[in-house]
């Protein structure tokens, strides 16, 4: 690969990595708001963490964001 190649290359990584970080951002965004939601609504934990993905320390940590 020549120099201008990797150049286009990684402008286009870039890109796409400043697109999923933000996207990532208003999903944890959102999360932050559903899950004490979720929690109020009696839905436990453990399913919160299935549906979401999210790791159980995941959860206490946007229960107390």
């Amino acid at each position: 690969m020549t120099g201008d190649e990797l150049r286009a290359k990684l402008a286009d990584v870039g890109a796409r990595r400043r697109t999923a970080l933000a996207a990532k951002k208003r999903a944890s965004d959102e999360l932050a708001e559903l899950i004490p939601l979720a929690v109020a609504a009696g839905v436990r934990p453990s399913e919160i963490c299935r549906l979401t993905g999210v790791s159980k320390q995941g959860l206490y940590n946007f229960r107390h964001r």
